[in-house]
């Protein structure tokens, strides 16, 4: 990972201009230190100059890439985890991709051999994005309609579950 000193240098040598402090910052904290994705939304500096963020088209390409390479359970799952904002229980997800839970556990694992997921660190069977823009970028492809549901389906499992904190879907 770039530091936020080595992050801003990429961008102005990307940019090819010094840029304001606020706008390296702001391209650190979407890019969390990552070089890719550093250089793709420096690419767009001036959407984040113009308030109007956007996840560059190179970045989405990139991730769809990466999860076609997967089987169509894994990208599923990956989907409809892409509503998730924070760590997702592993016990929401069969019902939410509508797959079997052994099904479910491959996916995930091929997820987390991908480097798509990572173990949550708050706790145990719960998992999370490796990254935000990978998330974001999933959850761009789903449709309005779709988003709904799932966003529903998820707050009903988690409160099936009994998580009575804000389940941020």
């Amino acid at each position: 990972r770039l530091s936020e000193d080595e992050s801003a240098q990429l961008i102005e040598h990307v940019v090819g201009a010094p840029i304001p402090e606020s706008l390296a910052a702001a391209i650190y904290a979407h890019a969390h230190g990552n070089a890719f994705f550093t250089e793709e939304l420096a690419r767009g500096a001036h959407a984040y100059e113009e308030g109007a963020v956007r996840i560059p088209d190179s970045i989405r390409l990139a991730v769809r890439a990466r999860v076609r390479r997967l089987s169509a359970e894994a990208a599923r799952v990956l989907g409809v985890a892409s509503v998730f904002t924070r760590p997702l229980p592993f016990a929401v997800l069969p019902a939410l991709a509508e797959l079997p839970e052994s099904t479910v556990l491959d996916a995930l694992d091929e997820a987390l051999a991908a480097r798509l997921l990572s173990i949550a660190r708050t706790g145990t069977e719960s998992y999370e994005f490796a990254h935000d823009l990978v998330r974001q970028s999933l959850y761009e492809e789903l449709n309005p309609s779709r988003r709904a549901r799932l966003h529903r389906r998820a707050a009903q499992a988690l409160e099936q579950l009994g998580d009575g904190s804000d389940p941020e879907t």
